[in-house]
C-alpha cells in the first residue's frame, strides 16, 4: 500500500532535520505563497471559516497585488492581448516575491536558528527559572523558538526574549506569546 505523500516524512533524521524544517516553513508557514492561495484570494475564498467581520482589511499582500493586474471593468481595451500583458506582469511580481522569500529564508531566517538554539541552551545561566532568553544579536527568532522548544523538549514556559539592537546598541525586551498565533 502506498503512503500518502502529504503525510509521510520523506526526510530522514538529522542532518536533514534542518532542511525539513526549512522546507516545511516555506510550504506551510506561508513563507512562499502557493499559486492556489493567490487564486483562492482572487476568487473570494477565505483562508478559514469566520462568523465575524474582520477588524481591518489588508490589501497589500501578494494576492491583492496580483489581482490588480486584472483588466479594469471599464477599460476600453478588453482584448486577450491586454489581459495577457496583465498576466505577465502578475507573473513577474509573483516571481520576484518568490525569489525575495527564498533570499530572506536562506540569508536571514535560517542562520538565525543557531543563535536562537544557543540562547535556549544557555537560558538557565541567565535566570534559574529558564523563562528568560538572551539572544547574542538581533535576529528573526519567533518561529525558531517554538520549533526548538518542541525539538529540545523544553518544559518551562519562556516569557521574555532580550537582545541588543546592533545599530542603536539599545536593549530590547519582547514578551513571548503562548503559541505562534496566540498572545495572552
Amino acid at each position: 500500500m502506498r503512503k500518502d505523500p502529504r503525510t509521510c516524512d520523506p526526510w530522514p533524521s538529522p542532518p536533514f532535520s534542518l532542511l525539513r524544517s526549512f522546507t516545511r516553513t516555506c510550504e506551510y508557514a506561508h513563507a512562499i505563497s502557493p499559486p492556489q492561495a493567490v487564486d483562492a484570494h482572487d476568487n473570494g475564498i477565505n483562508r478559514y471559516d469566520t462568523d465575524q467581520n474582520p477588524k481591518y482589511v489588508i490589501n497589500t499582500q501578494l494576492p491583492s497585488r496580483v489581482s490588480r493586474f486584472n483588466l479594469d471593468w471599464n477599460d476600453s481595451d478588453q482584448s486577450p492581448q491586454k489581459e495577457n500583458q496583465g498576466f505577465e506582469r502578475a507573473m513577474k511580481l509573483a516571481g520576484s516575491e518568490f525569489l525575495e522569500s527564498i533570499h530572506y529564508h536562506a540569508k536571514s531566517w535560517l542562520p538565525a536558528r543557531s543563535i536562537v538554539k544557543d540562547a535556549l541552551l544557555k537560558r538557565k545561566g541567565v535566570d534559574p527559572s529558564g523563562e528568560i532568553v538572551i539572544l547574542a544579536r538581533t535576529c528573526p527568532w519567533k518561529s525558531h523558538l517554538y520549533e526548538l522548544e518542541e525539538e529540545l523538549k523544553i518544559d518551562s514556559t519562556l516569557k521574555y526574549v532580550l537582545f541588543q539592537d546592533q545599530r542603536s546598541k539599545d536593549w530590547d525586551v519582547q514578551a513571548v506569546a503562548i503559541a505562534p498565533s496566540v498572545f495572552k
